[in-house]
């Protein structure tokens, strides 16, 4: 949220009316604080109003030999570019670079691209064939050295044939580790795999899936709760019907859910309240009228993400609880349960098998 903004806003639609240009002062000072990674960006430049899309190829590395050789496809493609196909909008449609874009954007190199000729082609295809040629040709019209022209489109090139993007050496990365860690550890993993990967200079067509390994000891790793717990949650609200909220549990294999009131946690309900709610009952009748509020657990035990899981694990001990909410000035964050504590437990188990093995 923006702490400080102009108190004499102007009325855009009273600047049209005038035949005036408005500067739409609200718009661009939300796009300049909400920093999404492709944000419409309105700006006006030789009174000629315009959107755009800013130009994000450096920050999409994830190496620095990689981020320059973005920075040279584009700048080449665009001067090449520029000199070949003339103005853009008289050669291809709004609607095609439309496409386009969304396709890329979803696809990656797997996309299907269409040219000024109107025919498709796979994006691999026209990046080789035609793109890379063409920012070569732009590139050697900026008097750009013929050695770094090689170099640095090399490595798009040899991108392209792999097909090994940074996207796809993280998720696959991500997807190797997934039986030998939680979330948290795996993103430590990633994230030194990055640093050392980096520190190398080699682009990401070159290197190899991260292991769960890179991310050191076990202690690095389980430090706080924020490391162990879950975040994707599953929460109702205590007006809930209890015969849908049974059945969540049962589509989502919960044995515990949060009961949440406008982003504090009110309440939470086991799988085992709901069993004995169940077995109280006589002939069932009454199980369609209860709500959430009527069988939740009030007032449940809650730990801050900061504390250490050795005692958040004594707090379930002495309580005689399996999952603790997990909450941060008042809202919830989080859900620590005792299968991440076994979870853990099953990794550090391995770690010591595999080194008395060694």
């Amino acid at each position: 949220r923006p702490l400080l903004a102009p108190d004499d806003h102007e009325d855009p639609f009273a600047v049209l009316e005038r035949g005036d240009i408005p500067s739409l002062a609200a718009v661009c000072l939300h796009t300049g604080t909400v920093w999404r990674w492709n944000r419409a960006c309105y700006g006006i430049m030789n009174g000629v109003p315009h959107l755009r899309i800013e130009n994000r190829i450096l920050p999409s590395g994830p190496s620095t030999t990689d981020e320059v050789a973005n920075a040279a496809f584009w700048l080449g493609l665009m001067k090449g570019g520029a000199e070949t196909l003339g103005e853009i909008r008289r050669v291809a449609s709004f609607d095609i670079a439309r496409a386009n874009f969304v396709s890329a954007a979803r696809e990656g190199l797997a996309a299907s691209m269409t040219w000024i000729d109107d025919n498709d082609y796979p994006a691999p295809t026209l990046i080789l064939e035609t793109l890379l040629p063409m920012a070569e040709t732009g590139l050697a019209s900026m008097g750009v050295d013929s050695s770094d022209i090689s170099r640095y489109l090399g490595v798009i090139e040899r991108r392209v044939k792999s097909g090994y993007t940074g996207s796809r050496w993280q998720i696959g990365s991500m997807r190797a580790m997934k039986p030998h860690g939680g979330l948290g550890q795996r993103l430590n993993s990633l994230t030194a795999a990055i640093a050392s990967r980096q520190k190398v200079g080699s682009p990401v067509s070159e290197w190899t899936p991260a292991n769960i390994e890179e991310g050191g000891s076990w202690e690095h790793n389980f430090r706080t709760v924020e490391q162990i717990m879950v975040t994707d949650l599953v929460t109702v609200s205590p007006e809930d019907p209890l015969d849908l909220v049974a059945n969540l549990m049962d589509w989502h294999r919960l044995r515990q859910v949060m009961v949440e009131d406008d982003g504090g946690v009110v309440g939470i309900l086991s799988y085992r309240r709901l069993l004995r709610v169940m077995a109280s009952g006589d002939d069932g009748s009454g199980w369609g009228a209860l709500s959430v509020n009527d069988v939740m657990h009030t007032d449940p035990v809650c730990v801050p993400p900061g504390m250490a899981p050795l005692r958040a694990l004594e707090i379930m001990r002495s309580f005689g609880i399996g999952a603790l909410p997990v909450v941060d000035e008042g809202l919830l964050v989080g859900l620590v349960t005792e299968h991440h504590f076994m979870s853990i437990a099953g990794v550090l188990m391995l770690q010591q098998l595999d080194d008395s093995g060694d």
